[in-house]
C-alpha cells in the first residue's frame, strides 16, 4: 500500500472520539505535570530560603558562643 495525495482514509465517528478523548486526557496530564513541578520547585526554594537562615543563625551562635567562650577563660576564676 502507498500513501499518496490520493490515499484516502475513512474514520468512524469512535476513531475521532478516541484521538480527541486521548489527546485531551496527555494535555491534561501535561498541564498537571507541568504544575507538579512547578510547585515542587517553589518548594525546594522556600526549604533553601529556610536553610540559609539556619545555617546564619547556626553562625552567629557560633561567633557568640566562642565570644562566651573568651570571657569565661578572661574572668579570674573564684575561690
Amino acid at each position: 500500500m502507498k500513501i499518496s495525495e490520493n490515499t484516502e482514509i475513512k474514520l468512524d465517528i469512535k476513531t475521532v472520539i478516541k484521538l480527541v478523548i486521548g489527546t485531551a486526557l496527555f494535555v491534561g496530564l501535561y498541564y498537571t505535570l507541568e504544575s507538579e513541578i512547578e510547585d515542587a520547585q517553589y518548594q525546594h526554594e522556600l526549604q533553601q530560603k529556610h536553610i540559609d537562615v539556619l545555617e546564619r543563625q547556626v553562625h552567629n551562635l557560633e561567633v557568640l558562643t566562642r565570644e562566651l567562650d573568651k570571657e569565661l577563660h578572661l574572668k579570674p576564676k573564684r575561690k
